[in-house]
Parts: C-alpha cells; sequence; structure tokens
C-alpha cells in the first residue's frame, strides 16, 4: 500500500476501507476457515497503523482509532458476536454514502 494514496482519503474513508476487511474477516470466521484469518487481521492492522499515522488525522482522531481497535480485540476474544461487529463497522460506510 502506498501511504500518500492512503493519506489522500478522509478519515472516513480510511475507516470504511477499514470496515470492509472487518467484513471479510467477520465472514471468513463465519466459514470457519482459520487460514486466511491472520492474512486479514494482519491486512486490518496495516490500515490502521496507516490510518494513525496519517499527519491529518489528530490527536481525537486517533483517540477514536484506538476505540476501533479496542473493538476489533473485543470481537477476536469473542466479547462480541458478529451482527455487532458488523453494525458497529458500518457506521463508518454510511458516513461517505
Amino acid at each position: 500500500m502506498k501511504l500518500e494514496n492512503w493519506y489522500r482519503l478522509s478519515f472516513f474513508e480510511q475507516l470504511s476501507n477499514i470496515a470492509a476487511e472487518v467484513n471479510r474477516l467477520v465472514e471468513n470466521e463465519e466459514q470457519n476457515d482459520k487460514q486466511y484469518e491472520s492474512f486479514y487481521l494482519d491486512k486490518i492492522m496495516e490500515l490502521i497503523d496507516a490510518t494513525f499515522t496519517d499527519p491529518k488525522n489528530d490527536i481525537r482522531r486517533k483517540k477514536e482509532l484506538l476505540d476501533e481497535y479496542d473493538q476489533i480485540k473485543h470481537y477476536l476474544n469473542h466479547e462480541f458476536d458478529s451482527k455487532y461487529i458488523l453494525d458497529y463497522w458500518d457506521q463508518y460506510t454510511r458516513a461517505i454514502s
């Protein structure tokens, strides 16, 4: 991924792209296919890191991003079901629609 291209996206566009990867992770888990779980997690972490390092994202956005990261951790610890995590992340897709 080229960071300069990522940095051109708005914060909500960045989160919407992360949401797409979260969706893929959930779909993969529902199919019980462990082969790609680490691939999707790595992609999500790469996008979160890129968003966190984006110079235009101020401290308020970075704090929000840390909350989003926590939501993923809670899901992976089976504290949330797939419907919750998908609804949670869907807010970013709706924000840019």
